[in-house]
């Protein structure tokens, strides 16, 4: 949500200037509270940090105004930002506050087991377990299996067990015969092959009622519906100009926009929610989403154009 030109204050390090026998001396680095105006903003996923680069506007005596400071911001950090905010940006972040418990996705096939964790930011794959026992030794597989899933018991409250043929059935009654608690939280679907394509197949069957409150369920609603109505020439338009054409002339019910997308094309967005139009930002770290991220925008219409 943040964008160059907003005011960012927070806590932070710098060195303070301090003036001794009419030279300026930089002393220690020591934390002190400046505002600056933002004007790169950088998303560090690898160290887990958001880095704000701008001119310091504010701040204590010893810190030169206009001088150029990054704030390095992580989770739980405070941070005060002034800014003209969008209808889409005060949805977003009242979305990260909701609290979503993950579900866990055992994809089950005879070979092999896939275990995924379903969260707000995606589908995130946690370990693959290949079979490496006879027919006669299932069970020790199972217990295996088993095993994995107590281990990260507490960080979900569903555990959905998918998969073509009987293995998914077969495990389910083994854990309802081993836990009786752990079944409590086991649901049971069919899908018709393991992999990508079954958890894709997933998310369609269970998005209006297991997963109904998930974002990535949200949004791959979004993306089908929109393939669905481009399939029949209905009332959507896509590309960025053609969008553009429609938003000018207040056509645009739904904005869908690629989050890669979002940067650079924020008048566009102020403008369908001036128009009284909703935006919807899509994530590419879903399949749907990645399949939507070759169209980058598009719009359900109001009206035919």
């Amino acid at each position: 949500v943040l964008e160059k030109g907003d005011v960012v204050k927070a806590r932070t390090m710098r060195k303070i200037a301090i003036i001794r026998g009419g030279e300026i001396v930089h002393g220690e680095k020591r934390p002190v509270v400046l505002s600056i105006e933002a004007e790169k903003i950088i998303l560090d996923e690898g160290a887990g940090m958001l880095r704000i680069l701008g001119k310091i506007i504010e701040g204590p005596e010893g810190v030169q105004l206009s001088s150029y400071h990054t704030i390095n911001t992580k989770p739980s950090d405070k941070l005060l930002i002034k800014k003209e905010w969008q209808e889409w940006q005060i949805e977003r972040l009242k979305e990260a506050r909701r609290k979503e418990v993950p579900v866990l996705i055992c994809l089950i096939d005879r070979d092999k087991v896939e275990f995924s964790m379903l969260g707000r930011r995606g589908i995130g794959e946690l370990a693959t377990v290949y079979c490496k026992v006879e027919d006669n030794a299932r069970v020790d597989f199972y217990k295996e299996l088993l095993a994995f899933i107590k281990k990260h018991e507490k960080s979900f409250d569903t555990v959905v067990i998918a998969g073509p043929g009987f293995e998914r059935e077969n495990f389910a009654k083994f854990i309802a015969k081993e836990d009786k608690e752990l079944i409590k939280k086991v649901v049971v679907e069919h899908v018709s092959s393991p992999g990508r394509a079954g958890l894709n197949e997933l998310l369609k069957k269970t998005a209006d009622t297991l997963l109904k409150n998930s974002r990535v369920a949200k949004e791959s609603r979004y993306v089908e519906r929109f393939m669905e109505e481009v399939a029949k020439d209905g009332m959507v338009v896509y590309g960025l100009e053609e969008v553009k054409k429609a938003a000018e002339v207040g056509a645009v019910e739904t904005l869908l926009i690629s989050h890669d997308m979002v940067r650079g094309n924020e008048d566009l967005m102020k403008m369908v929610e001036q128009n009284n139009g909703h935006v919807i930002i899509i994530s590419s770290e879903h399949d749907a989403g990645e399949q939507f991220r070759h169209f980058g925008t598009a719009a359900f219409l109001r009206f035919k154009l």
